[in-house]
C-alpha cells in the first residue's frame, strides 16, 4: 500500500485568502498527519486539466489508504475539476480502482448535499466523509459519512452536548483523522464521558 494522498487548492480566489490562508496550509496539516503526498493544482488551468491531472494521479499512484480533497465546493461538484453526477460516478469508479477499501475525504463546502453520495454511490466500497454545509474547509461540524448508497448524517441525530462537543473535536487534531474512523468510532468519541479537568494546583 502506497501513502496517501491530498489534492489542494493552490491559488486564491481574487480578494481573498482561500488557497493559503485555508486549502493548502490545512491540505499541509493533513499530509503531515496521514504521511501523504499533497498535489496542488491552480483552478486557472482549467476544469478539464485539473479533472484530468487527478485521474492519472489516481490511476499511476498505485493504492493508497486515503484520498483528501482541499477546495470549495457544492451539493453538485468541487472546484478541483469534477462538477455534475457524470463526474462524480467518474471519480468514484477511479479511486474505487486505485483501492476498493479506500477513504475519501471531501474537505469542500456542502459536497455532502448531493456529489459525496454519488461518488460513494459509484465506489460502492469505498468510505467517503463530506461536509453537509458551508464553513470553515476542516473545522466544519456539519459532516457526513456515506458508503454505496448508504449516507450517515452525523450533524443531524446529535444531541446539542454532542454537538458542542463534535465542534471541539474539529477544532483540533481529530479534523485531520476522519480517514482512521468510521461513523460508529465518532459517534463514540462523542459519547464517551468527557476527561475530567486537572486538578488546581495547591501552592
Amino acid at each position: 500500500m502506497g501513502r496517501s494522498i491530498a489534492f489542494a487548492c493552490s491559488r486564491n480566489t481574487p480578494g481573498k485568502r482561500d488557497a493559503t490562508g485555508a486549502f493548502m496550509p490545512e491540505a499541509q496539516a493533513w499530509c503531515k498527519e496521514n504521511h501523504a503526498i499533497l498535489h496542488p493544482l491552480d483552478p486557472d488551468i482549467g476544469m478539464n486539466t485539473m479533472r484530468n491531472y487527478v485521474l492519472k494521479v489516481l490511476e499511476l499512484a498505485g493504492p493508497a489508504p486515503s484520498y483528501a480533497f482541499f477546495c470549495h465546493g457544492w451539493a453538485t461538484g468541487m472546484q478541483l475539476g469534477f462538477k455534475g453526477s457524470a463526474d462524480a460516478a467518474l471519480l468514484g469508479k477511479a479511486l474505487a480502482k486505485a483501492n476498493p477499501d479506500c477513504a475519501v475525504i471531501f474537505y469542500c463546502c456542502s459536497t455532502g448535499q448531493g456529489f459525496a453520495r454519488q461518488v460513494a454511490a459509484a465506489g460502492p466500497d469505498i468510505e467517503v466523509w463530506s461536509h453537509t454545509s458551508r464553513g470553515h474547509t476542516t473545522r466544519n461540524p456539519m459532516l457526513a459519512w456515506s458508503m454505496g448508497d448508504t449516507t450517515i448524517d452525523l450533524w443531524e441525530n446529535l444531541t446539542r452536548q454532542q454537538k458542542a462537543r463534535l465542534r471541539r473535536l474539529m477544532a483540533g487534531p481529530e479534523r485531520l483523522r476522519l480517514a482512521q474512523h468510521g461513523p460508529s468510532d465518532l459517534l463514540a468519541l462523542l459519547r464517551a464521558p468527557e476527561e475530567p479537568s486537572d486538578p488546581p494546583t495547591v501552592a
